[in-house]
């Protein structure tokens, strides 16, 4: 049946609507409009086809829950009476027949899932944003699900900002040829407003090569290489945590800095929540870290430490008049830097000793954009006294949790 539409592509995205690869690839610097084409794309297909099966989802079901299911519907599907979304299902139903589901690839069960989704088991369209956390395995396994017959064509669209060079996106689907590439950048999109083209050209080192200049390139000199999203960002249930500790860093210009970590009972960490703002007086401060106390309360557990820079004497002071377990954090740059590359690596368990939920943005940036400094001679002895602001916190905390002797003598 013939379908209306009024929808006004930008220039860029008129060759990807039209595209029928099996796999489709939007790349390039943010606020291109890498989602607004995929989503228009999605719902145009699923309108055309009557009965199609189409999957749209991030790594985890829940984030896409709260990001992608409220874009498509607002800003794509409010103009039109094309059904209605399900919300204690994330189904959404046309009227057609067509049925879209809100899927993730976080863990067996929502992998399990989506292998249960659509006519036995088929699907004929899918659209996954922030495409860089996904894994190999899960990209193989969605491409299993592609095996709908309501169109004579089916599509994978992954939408991402680039990542590291190494990255199974850039290495199969970009170099290896596995999918049609589309790069936007920012400009290419009329409806930016000004403020924010002048934040993305304020950016520097890699986060300005990938987000303004759209570049899938790793930090010249990354300290921590080895640190990989698909890998070690992901969510943890708290339940499984035996032991709660924070860990901060002073500043004002700088932004001061919080950390909530869990260590759990094969001593794995993971940076639960971040708290990473400027211009905040001390008493604020202390304030977020008390907060954080007491959300640990409401697991039926206590803070057993909080690791503080040893130069912030004043700060320290303030958080133990609070009833904060702070501490005061020793120990050289490097071996600190060494102990968390170590926690970073994958262990024969298949997994690393530290990751990062997907909410804390700072330090997933951190950890990508840490970099030694240039000498002559080629030797790493120094970081780059930038991008540090949350991984200096967690050196401190390398340094004093394991030390429960000094610990115990400190407070």
């Amino acid at each position: 049946m013939a379908i209306k539409s009024i929808y006004a592509p930008l220039d860029w995205q008129i060759a990807p609507f039209r595209d029928k690869s099996p796999v489709l690839l939007l790349t390039g610097s943010a606020g291109g409009g890498k989602s607004k084409i995929a989503a228009e794309k999605v719902h145009a297909y699923l309108l055309k086809y009557a009965g199609a099966t189409g999957i749209i989802g991030r790594k985890d079901k829940t984030a896409a829950g709260k990001s992608v299911v409220p874009f498509l519907n607002s800003n794509v599907q409010g103009d039109s009476n094309w059904g209605r979304l399900v919300k204690s299902t994330g189904l959404f139903k046309y009227n057609n027949g067509s049925e879209l589901w809100v899927v993730g690839m976080q863990g067996k069960d929502q992998q399990e899932a989506l292998k249960s989704i659509g006519k036995d088991g088929r699907v004929d369209i899918a659209w996954f944003e922030e495409a860089n956390a996904l894994t190999e395995d899960d990209h193989n396994l969605i491409l299993t699900r592609m095996r709908g017959t309501a169109a004579d064509w089916t599509q994978i669209i992954y939408t991402t900002n680039p990542d590291r060079p190494n990255h199974w996106i850039n290495q199969r689907l970009i170099l290896g040829g596995e999918a049609s590439v589309y790069y936007s950048k920012a400009t290419d999109n009329p409806h930016n407003p000004k403020a924010y083209i002048e934040t993305l050209n304020k950016l520097t080192g890699v986060m300005r090569l990938r987000l303004r200049d759209g570049l899938w390139v790793m930090a010249e000199g990354a300290i921590y290489e080895m640190f990989d999203p698909s890998i070690h960002v992901k969510r943890r249930n708290s339940a499984e945590m035996k032991r709660w500790m924070l860990a901060q860093d002073e500043g004002y210009t700088n932004p001061a800095t919080i950390i909530l970590v869990g260590e759990d009972g094969d001593g794995r960490w993971h940076i639960f929540r971040e708290w990473y703002e400027r211009g905040k007086l001390q008493s604020e401060v202390v304030k977020r870290a008390v907060y954080y106390m007491e959300l640990v309360r409401r697991y039926g557990a206590e803070i057993s430490i909080d690791a503080v820079d040893a130069a912030a004497a004043g700060l320290i002071a303030e958080l133990r008049n609070n009833n904060v377990p702070a501490v005061s954090a020793k120990g050289r740059v490097l071996d600190g830097i060494q102990n968390v590359q170590d926690k970073l690596a994958v262990q024969r368990d298949g997994l690393p000793r530290l990751t990062v939920d997907p909410r804390c943005k700072n330090a997933i940036m951190e950890f990508e954009s840490y970099t030694w400094k240039k000498t002559n001679t080629g030797t790493k002895d120094e970081p780059n006294k930038e991008n540090d602001h949350i991984l200096d916190p967690i050196r401190y905390l390398d340094d004093t949790a394991t030390n429960s002797a000094v610990i115990a003598w400190e407070w």
